[in-house]
């Protein structure tokens, strides 16, 4: 579909596949970036729902299929960028959390399944960034573990490997290193300090491939 008649493009984004459709953020020149579906012709491509209402984009980042929902950050122009679900219709796409309350952004990223669970990364606006998680049955974010009390850990680069989250963090006593986490508070450690002391190994590019878990860092 040709959804901006204009020659600037409506430059389709972050396409996800949930159950029967894809999903992806687009900008129609009407009413912002939003989010959109398709399966795959004309007639099935429509906006799903304008999350910031009129010409104001909400900025679908991040979008994450989980248990035949999708799972995304967003902008609603009232609570800054949160975390939010979508079946694939309007009556159907809600905000889940405000995690840093009132206008402030929480931004979630990373946004990864883990067994029952999503983990991600979120700044609600007292800890710093941090990790953080979703129980999808109560809709409950809460924050896993303040990993870095002076400045956030800002968790990044979360893999899902042998039942647990693999993740570059900074520590209060470490520098950038790779972490493990069950998505509990206790279950939460480094997993390898690759560049010993305070000195920082920034793992990155997490893959799983053939039951190893590759990346790249620096010792």
């Amino acid at each position: 579909k040709n959804i901006r008649e204009e020659s600037t493009g409506s430059n389709p984004a972050e396409l996800t596949t949930t159950q029967d459709k894809i999903i992806f953020a687009a900008d129609n020149g009407k009413k912002g970036n939003e989010l959109w579906r398709s399966k795959g012709n004309r007639k099935s491509t429509s906006l799903i729902k304008d999350i910031n209402p009129g010409g104001n984009s909400s900025n679908p980042a991040g979008l994450t299929d989980f248990n035949k929902k999708l799972y995304f950050a967003a902008d609603d122009g009232r609570k800054g960028v949160e975390l939010w679900r979508s079946n694939g219709s309007h009556l159907g796409t809600t905000r889940l959390a405000d995690i840093n309350r009132g206008p402030s952004s929480s931004s979630p990223s990373d946004i990864t399944p883990l067994n029952n669970i999503l983990l991600f990364g979120a700044n609600d606006g007292r800890h710093g960034r941090e990790l953080w998680r979703l129980d999808p049955s109560s809709q409950k974010a809460s924050l896993v573990k303040d990993i870095n009390s002076k400045t956030g850990s800002a968790p990044r680069h979360l893999s899902a490997f042998e039942r647990n989250i693999y993740f570059s963090a900074e520590g209060d006593i470490y520098g950038r290193e790779l972490w493990v986490s069950d998505g509990t508070r206790a279950g939460t450690r480094l997993a390898v300090d690759l560049n010993p002391g305070g000195f920082s190994s920034d793992p990155q590019d997490l893959e799983v491939f053939q039951n190893f878990l590759y990346f790249t860092a620096e010792t």
